[in-house]
């Protein structure tokens, strides 16, 4: 799956750096039994997020005896982004300039470059100097808080007035995400994910997904962990096509030209909205509400890397654009692969590149302790055969006897998903993945 089965595809050959024995915690490659013939190597490092870090990756790629080989070098995760570069560099290898990467991953530095007019954007560099700066500072509301240099939707959130601000910081796992927040005006729009992969410039493959309403779009206490994302979205042509340039310019702009790009944003004065539609089922449909300017692309942030697990393979159902492997070869610079592996599906009677309507659904754990249903998403799909039809993939990604962190902690955990798909059309999709969510069961026990 993923890049185990995209290494395969191409005949690439791998080594790995990470976290491992004897320095750390021993790495799942470390284990004979899992993923076998997948890396030549795995070379265990100090992972740690420092001034060093990139020396220390150079240090191991130069220790390997096949060094005079290697051809390229990526990372998956967001924190090793400017690490991996500044390797790359060093190395000589392939790889996007640095401050790209330095201002994409900081969302503060990124809000400077974009420049928006009218737009509050204010960083405080912890909770005692936000504490400090506020009685003489006029925050917005509502507004967003999010860490400078934050994952995974985590300590994101949605505040109405100072005291939900400093009691949102104060939830901040500043262990994982730091000590640095910003504060920023709240955009109203419908959310999208855009996932783009660029060659020499040149957009290679589009794709807008519709990201439905997260806890945190309405309560101070929610997230903003994705809840739905559907592909293709139903925005109108012309709020897509506005997405589409605004984003491949912005991307120009900071010097990205190769690779593959997550993107998320809002459309701001869209003509569309969420809401309820028949059946009390949420969905995109006409705004009802008088809009205040024209529909435009407001950036929440870029991501220089594969989406997750779920939007890829949602992704790679619906248009056979497998992301592993286009950023595998992307970091190899081989633009004959790049554009095979971009190469949508060709449908005469659908012209965007998909085979059909996709939504992934996502669930989240209700609370933490000691995992105890052995297979619940199989449990479903017997206890509801009738969802079969339109279910093309699903995953558990915790194990029976697995210890599953407490939400409370503010970790975004992602215990399963669906795919849910229709040749037929979105609306058959919805009910039946609100089905889904309504039904599908598992416990936890406490520990």
């Amino acid at each position: 799956m993923g890049i185990i089965q995209a290494v395969s595809d191409f005949n690439v050959s791998v080594i790995v750096l990470g976290t491992g024995e004897p320095d750390g915690p021993k790495h799942w490659l470390q284990y004979p039994a899992n993923a076998p013939g997948f890396c030549d190597a795995f070379i265990p490092i100090d992972m740690t997020v420092d001034d060093d870090l990139p020396h220390r990756i150079v240090a191991a790629v130069r220790g390997y005896t096949s060094f005079d080989k290697l051809d390229g070098i990526f990372t998956g995760h967001d924190r090793y982004l400017v690490s991996t570069a500044k390797a790359a560099h060093i190395l000589g290898l392939p790889a996007s300039p640095i401050r790209a990467y330095e201002i994409s991953t900081d969302k503060y530095v990124m809000r400077q470059f974009e420049a928006n007019s009218g737009f509050q954007c204010l960083r405080f560099s912890q909770l005692a100097d936000m504490k400090q700066q506020l009685p003489a500072t006029a925050i917005h509301y509502p507004a967003i808080v999010k860490p400078v240099s934050g994952y995974l939707s985590e300590g994101v959130a949605r505040v109405s007035s100072d005291t939900e601000l400093l009691a949102s910081v104060a939830r901040i796992d500043t262990k994982r995400h730091g000590h640095a927040v910003i504060v920023e005006t709240y955009i109203d729009g419908p959310e999208f994910d855009a996932n783009i992969i660029l060659c020499k410039g040149e957009i290679l493959f589009f794709e807008l997904v519709d990201d439905f309403p997260s806890s945190g779009d309405n309560e101070a206490a929610g997230t903003f962990f994705e809840t739905s994302e559907f592909t293709p979205s139903a925005l109108p042509p012309a709020e897509r096509e506005t997405v589409q340039h605004t984003l491949h310019q912005t991307l120009l702009k900071l010097g990205f030209t190769w690779g593959l790009f997550h993107v998320e944003g809002r459309v701001k004065d869209s003509t569309m909205e969420f809401r309820p539609g028949e059946g009390g089922i949420v969905d995109l449909h006409p705004r009802l509400s008088p809009r205040s300017g024209q529909p435009s692309c407001f950036l929440v942030e870029i991501n220089a890397r594969i989406p997750g697990l779920g939007c890829a393979m949602s992704t790679r159902h619906a248009y056979g654009v497998d992301f592993y492997a286009a950023h595998l070869v992307s970091c190899l610079r081989d633009e004959s692969l790049l554009r095979l592996a971009s190469t949508p599906f060709t449908f005469p009677e659908r012209t965007d590149g998909s085979q059909y309507w996709c939504e992934v659904v996502f669930i989240q754990p209700s609370r933490g302790g000691r995992f105890d249903t052995a297979d619940p998403c199989g449990e479903l799909l017997g206890r509801h055969p009738e969802l079969r039809a339109n279910v093309c993939e699903h995953l558990c990604c915790y194990a029976k006897g697995d210890v599953i962190p407490d939400p409370k902690t503010g970790v975004c955990l992602l215990l399963a998903y669906f795919l849910v798909y229709s040749r037929t059309s979105r609306q058959r999709v919805r009910p039946v993945a609100e089905m889904i969510r309504k039904e599908f069961r598992y416990n936890v026990v406490d520990i």
